[in-house]
């Protein structure tokens, strides 16, 4: 017969061999499965990557549009203020207008800083009154002359106020 040690030598050799065999398919497999991971990462980031430069290419091709449609509107802008200055205004103001719009494109406001003020005329009181009565772009109209009845007013002290109780609490 087989002798204990026999059989116990060898049981732990085939262990062994077994251990070595499952280690070594073991590392076939994460070592296969690896590079494919690792490619269908690297795919996925690159779809994410060229969908985002697209993204931020669209949007700045958007940005440009809205930026020239905005110019287009505030020309649209600027030629209807100045179209309605002209017809609005006195003939000196509107040479002033259009000297400057000549010039070069620039808002408005700074075309009329080269208008003489003694030229412009504050607006006047049209309102029909009688003589001596003041008009109603007076800084007196509608204010009363009358001395006011003070009778009626209250004049509320510290100790009136229900509410000073909680507030000084």
């Amino acid at each position: 017969m087989i002798s204990t040690t026999v059989l116990i030598v060898t049981s732990l050799a085939c262990l062994l061999i077994g251990i070595a065999i499952g280690l070594l398919i073991m590392r076939t497999i994460q070592n296969t499965g690896q590079p494919k991971d690792l490619e269908a990462k690297h795919n996925t980031l690159q779809n994410e990557y060229n969908q985002y430069q697209q993204n931020v290419a669209q949007h700045f091709v958007d940005t440009s549009r809205l930026i020239v449609e905005s110019q287009q509107r505030q020309q649209q802008l600027r030629d209807h203020l100045v179209s309605g200055a002209l017809h609005l205004t006195s003939p000196d103001i509107s040479r002033a207008i259009l000297a400057q719009s000549d010039e070069e494109p620039t808002p408005p406001p700074q075309a009329l800083e080269n208008i003489d003020p003694a030229t412009i005329k504050p607006p006047q009181d049209w309102a029909p009154k009688t003589p001596g009565q003041q008009g109603v772009l007076s800084e007196d109209f509608g204010l009363a002359e009358e001395p006011e009845d003070t009778s009626s007013i209250e004049v509320k002290t510290a100790g009136n106020d229900p509410h000073d109780d909680i507030k000084s609490s």
